[in-house]
């Protein structure tokens, strides 16, 4: 197996959850999504027709992987890469036949295509540049406009860096994993932070990352 192919498989074929952490998930997720607000615990509980005590359990373990984002007063601002507080990555996501368009953020790159990609309500992806990026060809924000699950034409690629799945996850991955115009100044950014990976475009990581994040998203056309 090639390194590639190594990568690969460690990000699409994470961890398997049980019943309980599943349910709880794809149901923070889902209210997230819908109610762009932080979420009770007992709010989960109902849409994951869990205790809230079982809820608890799942979130704490989700935690202490570093998975999931809490406000000061112990709500749920964020779970499977999906945050109802302001990041670098903006998403848009489209409008259904029963909802309206709805802006939610995420915690890199790679969650906002995924989770666009996995809704497959079409949409837009608008990413500032991360701290240090000021020499690449534009300090504009990215922008990458999605019809149904897939991006429009894009010469934007995402850094994909090592160590996926070292905990905390939020705190020392995602920071790594950005927007840039071009592998070149995406390469440039890691080198001037002594961290390594890959430069991938956008189109080219789609399928992977569709595949992440279908099991947790509602309603996958």
């Amino acid at each position: 197996m090639s390194r590639d192919e190594a990568e690969r498989r460690v990000l699409i074929e994470a961890t398997p959850l049980g019943d309980r952490d599943r349910r709880t998930q794809r149901a923070a997720f889902a209210l997230l999504l819908e109610e762009g607000r932080p979420i009770l615990v007992s709010e989960i509980a109902e849409a994951a027709g869990l205790d809230s005590g079982e809820v608890e359990a799942a979130l704490e373990a989700f935690a202490s992987a570093g998975r999931t984002r809490f406000d000061s007063r112990g709500r749920l601002t964020g779970i499977a890469g999906l945050s109802v507080e302001p990041t670098r990555h903006e998403i848009l996501v489209g409008p259904t036949p029963d909802t309206d368009s709805v802006v939610r953020w995420t915690w890199c790159a790679l969650d906002a295509v995924g989770i666009l990609g996995a809704l497959g309500r079409g949409g837009r992806l608008t990413s500032t540049l991360p701290d240090g990026a000021a020499g690449t060809v534009t300090t504009e924000p990215l922008v990458v406009e999605f019809t149904a699950s897939q991006p429009e034409p894009t010469h934007t690629v995402i850094l994909l860096t090592d160590g996926y799945g070292e905990a905390p996850i939020v705190e020392n991955w995602c920071p790594t994993v950005n927007l840039f115009p071009d592998r070149a100044a995406a390469l440039g950014w890691a080198a001037d932070r002594g961290v390594t990976g890959r430069a991938v475009p956008v189109a080219e990581i789609m399928a992977d990352a569709i595949a992440m994040w279908a099991p947790v998203v509602p309603n996958r056309p």
